[in-house]
């Protein structure tokens, strides 16, 4: 066995031709002789021999590989144009005209390309092993510091809800205590009314039985006190009671979830550092630099923006409000918006319709147009009324039939809704209201169902034009007339006689904010009035008397661009964005409701 093994190895040695028993190192190119070190110097001190090429058998492998498109041919240099070893017919047919380098040179090439890629893949090695070590060395850390904090919120969530509970018991026993001890006086006085009145009843039975009738009527002149037995005090008690509170601001107060989130990116363009972007959560939420722009944080907003210092709690409404629906209207931008119940609104914009949506965005109808709605309002009846430009008011009964039910001379009609009468209020502005000149100011009219006018509000006492451009209007809960005069930047509002009773012009003193841009106007059912001031993202939320409550909403809140507002019969805020995003984006307008903010 060990002898063949060894005849085996001997015969893979490569002889040299000349002497026959030492292995052969070298080789000649022109003769193809193979010799050893003895032999390839003695061929070389032949002067016939002198210019022969003489190469080493490593090197030589490779004078005879032949060429992969023509078998018969040897490779003999290189395309430098294609980067692959070429013989003499490629020469000829497939790489004419192509510059030519020698197998060297192109070796050397190869061989710096593929160095340079090696570097490049033992740095990519490097990073995927960084990676991978960061990713399983933190990966578990972050999931338990969210548990963490999600128990220590509920910790303190539940440390609260049981002082409010001790303190709302104690409250109770105290009002127990007080409650119980007014009881027994009262019924105390009532065992003393009740025993006074059997001897009453007593010495009266007697009387009647026994009294001569002088004595029976000097009885009942003097001895009977019929105003002792009156009981002077009646008692009402009321027990007391609880209310839930709002189950959904549950996850306001405990926090919310953010679901983990996978991207895949070119990992050549991954951020710096890899374990930041996944393993690290960020301290704040993403915000748009275009937010940002417009408003400050919402520290500022819900502070510094509220003149009134009393706080929102003191003053009847919650400290936040809350997004109960948001949904996407059909149109690209949104002008005008209206409850008609039943979580359902009309609303137009860049289009010639309205249309009714429920509070899930569900389309449910469609009223077409002849032209873009200025402005509309839903009767008491469920009847449409819409300005249909220079048309006039038209009416859309409930099987679909219309009629035009008012036109103003030299004006046209904008927004429009139904007064506490059952009439309607319609602003007006004049075609030429680039005007200047006093006669072409804008004025506001109400009119009843057959179109004839009852009033025209226009001008004040001293005869000055109370108007410019009225966009917008509403009536109060007191039958004043709410404007929004989008010229002049003011709200204006007058009282049943058409006397101005106040000019609001927005909070004069933010000097950070864009000029007051009021828009969509409303009242609540305790009087107040609700302004959207389109250029700052705020609904500014205004007393019977003109004065400042707070900012009801803000973008903080979610709002965008507000242009049109309504409030529902459970003070529910339905808000009606413009839309400020690019044409070429094409994003629908958004409808988006907020809870009833009273407490």
């Amino acid at each position: 066995m060990a002898e063949s093994t060894n005849t085996n190895q001997a015969q893979d040695v490569i002889r040299c031709m000349h002497c026959n028993h030492s292995e052969a190192e070298y080789r000649c190119v022109p003769c193809g002789d193979r010799m050893c070190q003895n032999c390839k110097r003695l061929h070389s001190l032949d002067a016939y021999f002198a210019s022969h090429e003489v190469v080493s058998i490593r090197e030589s492998s490779s004078l005879d590989q032949k060429c992969q498109d023509h078998p018969l041919f040897r490779i003999e240099s290189g395309c430098d144009d294609c980067k692959v070893p070429i013989c003499a017919e490629c020469k000829i047919k497939t790489h004419r005209n192509h510059k030519y380098i020698s197998k060297d040179d192109l070796f050397d090439d190869t061989r710096k390309s593929l160095l340079k890629n090696v570097k490049k893949m033992k740095e990519k090695e490097n990073k995927v092993e960084s990676f991978l070590a960061n990713t399983k060395q933190n990966k578990s850390k972050i999931y338990e510091d969210v548990r963490k904090a999600m128990k220590k919120q509920v910790d303190l969530c539940k440390r609260n809800a049981d002082a409010l509970l001790r303190e709302s018991i104690k409250k109770l026993d105290d009002m127990e205590k007080t409650d119980v001890s007014k009881v027994a006086e009262y019924q105390n006085m009532l065992k003393e009314k009740l025993n006074e009145l059997k001897v009453n009843i007593e010495t009266s039975e007697v009387a009647l039985e026994r009294s001569t009738p002088v004595d029976l009527i000097l009885f009942c002149k003097y001895g009977l006190q019929v105003s002792d037995t009156k009981i002077k005090d009646t008692f009402s008690f009321t027990y007391p009671s609880f209310k839930e509170g709002d189950v959904s601001l549950t996850e306001k107060i405990f926090g919310t979830l953010t679901s983990s989130k996978v991207e895949w990116k070119p990992f050549n363009k991954a951020r710096k550092s890899s374990t930041t972007t996944l393993m690290q959560r960020p301290k704040t939420a993403p915000v748009k630099q275009q937010q940002k722009e417009n408003i400050v944080d919402s520290c500022f907003l819900r502070q510094s923006l509220d003149v009134a210092t009393t706080p929102r709690v003191q003053q009847g409404f919650k400290e936040l409000p809350r997004c109960i629906a948001e949904f996407d209207s059909p149109y690209s931008m949104l002008f005008h918006i209206s409850y008609c119940g039943q979580d359902q609104v009309y609303v137009s914009g860049s289009g010639k319709n309205i249309t009714l949506l429920d509070i899930k965005g569900k389309k449910l109808k469609t009223i077409n147009t002849a032209r873009e709605v200025l402005g509309f309002t839903v009767a008491y009846n469920q009847i449409i009324i819409y300005s249909d430009g220079n048309a006039g008011v038209v009416e859309v009964a409930m099987d679909k039939s219309r009629k035009t039910i008012f036109t103003y001379h030299g004006a046209d009609p904008w927004d429009i809704c139904c007064s506490k009468s059952g009439n309607y209020l319609v602003c007006l502005i004049p075609y030429s209201s680039i005007d200047t000149t006093e006669d072409k100011c804008g004025l506001v009219v109400e009119f009843d169902k057959t179109g004839t006018i009852k009033r025209e509000i226009n001008c004040d006492r001293q005869n000055n034009p109370i108007y410019r451009e009225p966009k917008f209007v509403c009536e109060n809960t007191n039958k004043d007339v709410c404007v929004s005069d989008c010229f002049i930047r003011k709200v204006v509002v007058v009282n049943a006689f058409g006397i101005v009773r106040f000019r609001y012009g927005g909070q004069l003193d933010l000097k950070t904010c864009s000029p007051f841009s009021p828009r969509g106007i409303a009242s609540d059912c305790r009087g107040n009035i609700l302004v959207a001031d389109k250029d700052n993202n705020f609904i500014h939320l205004l007393n019977q008397e003109g004065h400042f409550i707070t900012y009801i909403l803000t973008v903080v809140d979610g709002i965008t661009k507000p242009w049109s507002i309504c409030v529902d019969p459970d003070d529910r805020i339905w808000v009606a964005e413009e839309n400020d995003t690019p044409q070429e984006v094409r994003r629908k307008a958004k409808v988006k409701v907020f809870n009833d903010l009273r407490l």
